[in-house]
């Protein structure tokens, strides 16, 4: 917020990226590890929820505060202008939440996996007074008890190591999750959930550009590829045109931002009260196949309302499955590798984000069809992948 260098502003985005790639990685296996199997993909389908809230939040408080032109000279060259204040507005969430956090206890079965056996009875009583209001003695009318021992935890692979050391030690630490007996099925994971960033976060960043352009009077009886290509030529034939910069973000792109956001919240909804009587594979199969029908639909149908509709679809559905896909990558391996085995396919699953919305730069405006093609075929080989994986429909 007070940086007036571009590069150190690049920097710290940088380092806040990395440091909040870990977080959010680290949140579903601490989260599966407070609720029994059978509440566990509602529970982080829930919580996964909360980054449709946070698609409404942003562009609306960019909206409120961007939409006001002042500045504050503060010393020297430093001006305290609207975009900086957006980014205090963008910090308060994530502070909130870290001092939420200091207030909840470690993971049981984490504390049972590096042997800590005192400590995860402490979490286990703080768990069933936050949820019961009564001790845990007291709710298994008992003045003793023992925990079921886990797979004890490997030591820190950071301390009095160095250089190649800590690289080495990573690579030990994280072969096990490519190893039986749940190698094979980690693998898979990796590939559908990357299958599912790339279809859906990579075709959501363009979402706005081809919503504005399909929502054009003179594009009503055209599909969305139509009117792509058509101003693809109209954009190489006009050669006396003047390109003018301007820095002002229109009222529309606020508020297509918000729709999306909107879409994925009442989403989520939807889809947390369906996993439990339908089964977690059945809504997944089912999301899959109703986003790859979209994608097909989309290169015939002109209707601009159906267009919309079917676009949001093909962006929604694989969207909301990320979080099932997550929940199965935490039943799949044991606890002392959830957090490495989430963080591993949310890294990849960015990967594969950064190389859709690229691909889609080059490709959509001469290739449209065929783009739309490709990124339907890629979630036909995901429901592949989800139809071999071990997934419980039920605990």
């Amino acid at each position: 917020m007070f940086v007036t260098s571009v590069w150190l502003f690049n920097i710290i985005n940088l380092l806040s990226g990395i440091s909040l790639g870990g977080v959010s990685a680290a949140i579903y296996p601490y989260l599966s590890e407070f609720n029994i199997p059978r509440h566990r993909a509602v529970a982080i389908n829930y919580s996964t929820m909360f980054v449709s809230v946070t698609a409404i939040y942003v562009p609306a408080t960019a909206w409120a505060i961007l939409s006001s032109d002042w500045s504050i000279h503060i010393l020297g060259d430093f001006i305290f202008r609207p975009w900086r204040l957006i980014m205090l507005f963008s910090l308060l969430p994530g502070v909130i939440g870290g001092l939420l956090l200091i207030y909840y206890p470690e993971s049981p079965k984490f504390l049972l996996s590096e042997n800590k056996e005192h400590q995860a009875l402490i979490a286990v009583d703080w768990i069933s007074k936050f949820n019961r209001g009564l001790p845990i003695t007291r709710v298994l009318n008992c003045n003793e008890f023992t925990l079921k021992p886990e797979i004890q935890y490997e030591e820190n692979v950071l301390s009095n190591h160095k250089g190649w050391h800590i690289l080495t030690n990573i690579a030990r630490a994280t072969r096990p999750l490519f190893q039986k007996p749940h190698g094979l099925n980690f693998v898979l994971c990796n590939l559908a959930i990357v299958c599912l960033f790339f279809s859906s976060n990579g075709m959501q960043f363009w979402f706005p550009e081809i919503v504005n352009r399909s929502s054009n009077e003179e594009n009503q009886n055209s599909t969305v590829c139509q009117i792509l290509d058509s101003s693809y030529v109209e954009q190489n034939s006009s050669t006396n045109s003047t390109v003018i910069c301007s820095d002002a973000i229109s009222t529309k792109t606020y508020i297509d931002n918000m729709i999306v956001g909107i879409a994925f919240l009442l989403g989520f909804s939807i889809q947390g009260t369906l996993l439990n009587p339908l089964g977690r594979k059945n809504v997944l199969m089912a999301a899959l196949v109703f986003s790859i029908a979209s994608g097909i639909l989309l290169h015939f149908v002109s209707n601009p309302i159906a267009v919309l509709v079917l676009f949001c679809l093909y962006i929604l559905l694989p969207g909301l499955s990320i979080s099932i896909m997550l929940g199965a990558v935490v039943d799949l391996v044991p606890t002392n590798l959830r957090g490495k085995a989430v963080s591993l396919c949310m890294s990849l699953g960015r990967l594969g984000t950064i190389a859709a919305t690229n691909l889609i730069g080059v490709m959509l405006h001469p290739y449209c069809n065929t783009t739309f093609a490709l990124f339907t075929f890629i979630l036909f080989v995901c429901i592949v992948i989800v139809f071999r994986l071990p997934i419980r429909n039920s605990a």
